[in-house]
């Protein structure tokens, strides 16, 4: 029997946070783990489809730093955007923006061939992913579950009505709220005599009591349809918790891949057991996980390092977009260099280590032309200013008797 919600169940021990497994440290730990692994769960997000041109949501420029330099939406916090209870009111703005995100012409990514080429081996378990772009599925990928939703459908948000996300794409490109057909057939005309309307005598006082009302605002359409992405506010559907659920008695490697794990997309990693290993491929430091080994760059150039080392070959994706392919993939794989202060973090070109991830040492800051300074101990320190105290009351005391002294002499 599969529980209603997944995090209900689990007992509050396997939701501790998760330590590290010290003896896997290096990619050729990864690339190791690979080759042995028959049941691999990879959760991807924004980061392996942002070389396929569409933005990720947090970077510097991401879709949530578009809105902010975009003052035509006037939101407090651009998460609003995807904010369930915004959207009821506010529909049109989301649909302002709406096709800056839908999914076009895109050639999946190598990292998108990447999850291919696990399925076609047979060794991927289920790919979890937070992106709405389907370039999974674009790919050739059956074993997915968009965990966000797409844009593949689209919801009524009043009858309920599902319909193919195609039919909205005219209007998400014209800037228009997409209606519901159902909510809005045409209603036969009533047959009969129409009761005359009373009509309205003037008030002088009813029109003063008018004017200091606020203009109100125009009803929302009827039946405004809403693609079946999951907005902040949202449950995720329940076929997470089931496959969830599922998958964690099978996994033996779990693959991070271009994920901040952010909006609870954390939580698959303290529902899989502690003792499956994991890799975190990202260009970020994820700080608030403890994964086994990070790969800290470009997920596009981590993932070609790794199948250099596997002796893999990346699956296309049709002649028509080989040159496209082609034009956009690194060159020559770089070997990574090791973090120096972490034995577990390697950097690859493109990884934003900051202060957590350095690359080389911290710079020594030069020495006085004075010579180095003895710093002085916390004991010495201590001594120094308890003496001081008590010298300064003895020293007071002697100056009071030499006064004392020199009044009587006069």
């Amino acid at each position: 029997m599969v529980p209603d919600r997944f995090d209900k169940y689990q007992p509050r021990s396997s939701l501790r946070r998760r330590s590290k497994l010290e003896h896997i440290n290096t990619p050729e730990d990864v690339v190791e783990l690979i080759k042995k692994s028959k049941n691999i769960v990879v959760l991807t997000g924004a980061g392996i489809s942002v070389s396929c041109g569409i933005p990720d949501f947090r970077s510097s420029s991401g879709i949530y730093a578009q809105i902010n330099e975009n003052n035509n939406y006037e939101l407090e916090d651009p998460q609003q955007m995807f904010d369930i209870d915004y959207f009821r009111e506010k529909p049109s703005v989301f649909y302002s923006f709406a096709s800056q995100i839908y999914p076009s012409n895109f050639v999946p990514s190598p990292c998108h061939r990447f999850i291919r080429l696990l399925e076609d081996r047979d060794i991927l378990l289920r790919n979890y992913t937070q992106n709405i772009d389907t370039l999974e599925t674009e790919v050739g990928v059956t074993r997915v579950l968009q965990c966000h939703g797409s844009f593949a459908t689209a919801t009524c948000i009043e009858c309920k009505t599902k319909v193919n996300g195609s039919i909205l794409k005219e209007d998400i490109f014209a800037r228009r709220i997409p209606l519901c057909k159902n909510c809005n057939k045409p209603t036969p005309p009533t047959k009969g005599k129409s009761k005359s309307k009373k009509k309205d005598v003037w008030n002088p006082k009813q029109k003063d009591a008018d004017d200091d009302m606020d203009i109100p605002t125009p009803p929302l359409p009827k039946g405004i349809m809403k693609p079946d992405i999951v907005f902040f506010g949202e449950p995720l559907n329940d076929e997470f918790d089931h496959c969830l659920f599922k998958d964690r008695d099978s996994v033996d490697l779990l693959l991070v891949i271009g994920t901040s794990l952010k909006a609870g997309f954390s939580e698959i990693l303290t529902h899989i057991p502690h003792s499956v290993p994991q890799v975190l491929i990202n260009k970020t430091p994820v700080t608030h996980v403890n994964p086994d080994v990070v790969l800290l760059g470009d997920a596009d150039r981590v993932i070609e390092y790794l199948c250099d080392k596997l002796a893999w070959s990346l699956p296309g994706v049709g002649p028509s977009n080989k040159t496209k392919m082609q034009a956009r993939l690194p060159g020559i794989p770089t070997k990574p260099t090791k973090s120096y202060n972490h034995d577990h973090v390697w950097l690859f070109p493109g990884g934003e280590g900051g202060s957590w991830a350095l690359r080389d040492p911290p710079a020594v800051k030069p020495a006085s032309s004075f010579g180095p300074s003895r710093p002085e101990s916390a004991t010495s320190s201590i001594r120094k200013r308890l003496s001081n105290e008590s010298l300064r009351p003895t020293l007071d005391r002697k100056d009071t008797d030499r006064s004392t002294k020199k009044s009587r002499l006069v």
